[in-house]
């Protein structure tokens, strides 16, 4: 059987496609506009001799002007990448959303103080009645009730989106408990005999937002994709919107893979499904607080 680190993941679709929202707002003649060769017809010939008098009544030359402007605006529309009409970042927008890139590309290792007591932190959260394994390695077959596919988590945890993925179930420890409990010990519905790892799900769950939201390198372009452009408002709104984004596709994770009658190996399959649903709600643009988001992709499920 194949680990969970070996799953084929999907990149995320930088194209921006027609139907994504992109489309012309301004056609090239509308039904108020006249064309240019019509206004020059309908415009009375002078002699040579009216010098006095404008060739054309200043409306005319107005409204041809409107027209010509309309054509170009529309013109240009056509002809400017998609890319480049990208509304800007506030400041607030891209503070955060740089801080979030340096956080996706970062990468968790033993050797930092900080990292093994946000390790320790997390086994508080889940095992309390239990004393943490010694270090250095902190092995223990109870890291694998958590998800982890290796009794030493740091294993797990040195692949990509590992330390993303320790702060964001860091973040549910604290400020959702009962929804991470009930994620890892699998309480709700009916189960399978071969149940997906929860932490080693989560952090594909991470690696898949990841590319969704463009969270390339520390400084890099602007958010070009719909599903990332609709994130931006979360991120304004809230300092800790992609760790609410998170807990919110892990519930979605689990809600998918009960609702397929997953096993093991169709994990694949449930992780795009999740990631086609949180890309489509993100694009619509219609979720602008996590609150709506939720609506839209777990209606009628409460966090609680």
């Amino acid at each position: 059987m194949s680990s969970l680190s070996q799953l084929r993941k999907r990149r995320g679709d930088a194209q921006v496609h027609p139907d994504d929202g992109e489309e012309l707002e301004q056609p090239l003649l509308t039904g108020d506009e006249v064309p240019l060769a019509a206004v020059a017809a309908a415009t009375p010939r002078r002699s040579a001799t009216e010098h006095h008098e404008l060739p054309w009544p200043l409306s005319a030359v107005a409204h041809a002007l409107s027209a010509a402007w309309s054509f170009m605006l529309g013109l240009l529309r056509r002809l400017l990448p998609a890319r480049q009409r990208v509304a800007p970042l506030s400041p607030l927008q891209e503070e955060r959303l740089e801080g979030l890139r340096r956080r996706a590309a970062a990468t968790f290792s033993d050797d930092v103080e900080e990292h093994r007591a946000a390790l320790r932190q997390l086994w508080k959260a889940a095992f309390s009645g239990s004393p943490y394994p010694e270090l250095p390695s902190a092995k223990h077959e109870q890291w694998k009730d958590l998800g982890f596919q290796s009794d030493v988590p740091a294993r797990d945890l040195s692949r990509g989106a590992g330390l993303l993925t320790l702060e964001c179930l860091l973040w549910m420890a604290r400020e959702q408990k009962d929804v991470l409990r009930r994620l890892h010990t699998k309480a709700d519905g009916v189960r399978s005999e071969w149940e997906y790892p929860f932490c080693a799900g989560s952090m594909n769950v991470t690696h898949t937002l990841s590319e969704l939201l463009d969270l390339r390198g520390a400084r890099g372009p602007p958010p070009a994709t719909p599903a990332a452009r609709g994130f931006m408002p979360l991120l304004a709104a809230s300092d800790d919107a992609f760790e609410q984004l998170f807990a919110l596709a892990c519930r979605l994770l689990d809600v998918v893979w009960l609702e397929m009658g997953a096993s093991y190996m169709q994990f694949p399959v449930v992780l795009s499904e999740v990631r086609g649903r949180v890309e489509r709600a993100l694009a619509s643009g219609s979720a602008n607080s996590i609150e709506r988001l939720e609506q839209q992709l777990l209606p009628g499920i409460s966090a609680a």
